[in-house]
């Protein structure tokens, strides 16, 4: 499985912290890092990806284009910088996830934790699946991804807001599976909000106190919180 994170200039000083928790708590991963600028201090199982000179009007899509043309694996995991893992992966709900999409064709996404608020019904093995005139299906939150059908909505010129909510239009009804675990296979946060940290998250106080002063002495509170 390839695993993919994306970071832009504002929020490449996330990275360091994003990369502690993902080897704390999902340990043995290479990593690609799909960004503008080396982030500091990085793990060695984290491959920097320049991407070119950073777009203007927060472009998402277009540079990422030919990376995910030229990509070989038919599936991979994307997350953004901001999303710190804050438990060991569920390995038993990882490979349920597998064995799932490796028997539907039509396979289109799936989530790595347990939505809520979203329009399922009852697929298999402790998963769901969004309805095809479900909104959101194709949301940035962490998820296992067929290439083809990412590429499909990786439309140039849009922001991950505009690939989110124009995308959400064109993916209703377009017959691909999309599935939603009952159960964390990641257990994660979106540790930044607007340029601030997102304190309110529920991953944020999840996490363990332990957890957390291992973070700062590992990753100086300078590093990931500028």
């Amino acid at each position: 499985m390839k695993f993919i994170v994306t970071t832009c200039n504002e929020y490449d000083h996330l990275m360091p912290g994003f990369a502690h928790q993902f080897n704390k708590h999902w340990p043995g991963e290479k990593v690609d890092v799909l960004c503008y600028r080396k982030p500091p201090r990085l793990p060695i199982n984290f491959n920097i990806v320049l991407l070119g000179k950073q777009p203007y009007h927060q472009v998402w899509t277009t540079p990422l284009i030919p990376y995910f043309e030229q990509l070989k694996d038919e599936l991979f995991i994307l997350m953004m910088e901001d999303s710190w893992i804050f438990k060991d992966v569920n390995y038993t709900q990882y490979c349920v996830a597998m064995t799932l999409i490796h028997a539907n064709k039509n396979f289109g996404r799936c989530h790595l934790h347990a939505s809520t608020g979203i329009e399922t019904a009852e697929h298999k093995l402790g998963f769901n699946e969004m309805l095809q005139c479900s909104d959101y299906r194709t949301s940035l939150h962490s998820s296992i991804w067929n290439r083809e059908y990412f590429l499909k909505y990786l439309k140039p010129d849009r922001t991950c807001w505009q690939f989110e909510v124009k995308g959400m239009k064109d993916a209703r009804n377009d017959g691909a599976l999309i599935l939603v675990p009952n159960e964390d296979i990641l257990t994660y946060g979106e540790i930044y909000r607007r340029g601030e940290l997102n304190d309110g998250d529920k991953g944020f106080h999840e996490m363990s106190h332990q957890d957390q002063n291992d973070l700062l002495r590992n990753v100086p509170h300078a590093v990931w919180l500028p």
